[in-house]
């Protein structure tokens, strides 16, 4: 991993792409090369001693969204994926659009294979679910947008007193201490999960919450309905799950930010609303499964 304290550090990244460019070297020839997105400078750095083709895994587009220094680079380094890559892997149709629009790159070298839920997260039959139990998973960072989660936790539990939100997942100190400073009763932070224990939230949850920003397509979304759980999400210029995972009022909610204490009410308090969303959110996570987005990518490998 190159997370540190939930961001990633160019020193990270570097020492990445060295030990990346080491292996390619020390293996030699191949069929082909699949780089992710992230991180970036890996492709910069080791794509001219890559002969075969080289396909890139996109599951975002930042560039003109980031200000400053770290804009600039990131539009740099993005630009040089999109020109050197030989083919394109967008993880949804909204990812192909900016590569097209913001890469200028031809569609017929985009391909878009969407991410899948592993088996192992899909359950079997209805668990048992804590009533007014919520759950958010993923890093920590202000863009994930976990203080906003709980300023509205703190409002919900005034009209249902009996909810719970369980946050999984660490990322920088100094904003999960101010996190823990907004928490009120009924919060419980739980860190960095097994897969077991993981799967154990996902089952006894009633709801994922799903308050970030950006996000370019949310497997943790996926896991949760895997398990009967839907998904409240915002509805944020950069939060592309809200087309790519959630579908509103069928598998989950996809609110504005302003709303997203009304939405999390009206699910809790409609049983007849929620139950349709959790039966839903399973039929569709098992049609996003990891075997067929995997039979998807070796057409696609295959192609090129």
């Amino acid at each position: 991993s190159y997370f540190k304290n939930g961001s990633r550090p160019l020193s990270l990244s570097l020492d990445i792409s060295q030990r990346a460019l080491f292996t390619l070297k020390k293996l030699g020839s191949f069929d082909a090369c699949v780089y992710s997105e992230w991180n970036l400078l890996t492709f910069a750095l080791t794509h001219a001693f890559v002969s075969s083709p080289k396909l890139v895994d996109w599951c975002e587009v930042l560039a003109g969204r980031i200000a400053g220094l770290a804009g600039v680079l990131e539009a740099l380094l993005e630009k040089n994926l999109a020109q050197r890559a030989t083919h394109h892997i967008a993880v949804n149709e909204k990812v192909k659009e900016l590569l097209k629009n913001v890469h200028k790159v031809d569609s017929k070298r985009i391909s878009v294979v969407q991410n899948g839920v592993d088996e192992r997260f899909i359950a079997s039959s209805f668990p048992k679910k804590q009533s007014g139990r919520l759950l958010y998973v993923g890093r920590l960072t202000p863009h994930k947008g976990v203080h906003s989660l709980l300023m509205v936790f703190s409002r919900l539990r005034k009209t249902h007193p009996y909810a719970t939100l369980h946050i999984v997942g660490a990322g920088d100190p100094s904003y999960t201490l101010s996190l823990k400073k907004l928490a009120v009763e009924g919060v419980e932070f739980l860190g960095v999960l097994s897969e077991s224990e993981l799967i154990e939230e996902y089952k006894s949850a009633q709801l994922l919450v799903l308050p970030s920003e950006r996000e370019g397509s949310s497997l943790v979304s996926l896991e949760a309905m895997a398990n009967y759980t839907p998904v409240v999400t915002i509805d944020a210029p950069l939060n592309l799950s809200k087309s790519d995972t959630v579908i509103h009022g069928f598998n989950g909610l996809v609110v504005k930010p302003s709303n997203l204490l009304d939405a999390l009410q009206a699910v809790l308090s409609d049983e007849t609303l929620w139950k349709s969303l959790s039966q839903n959110a399973n039929l569709y996570a098992k049609e996003r499964s990891w075997s067929k987005c995997a039979k998807k990518l070796e057409e696609v490998l295959k192609s090129v």
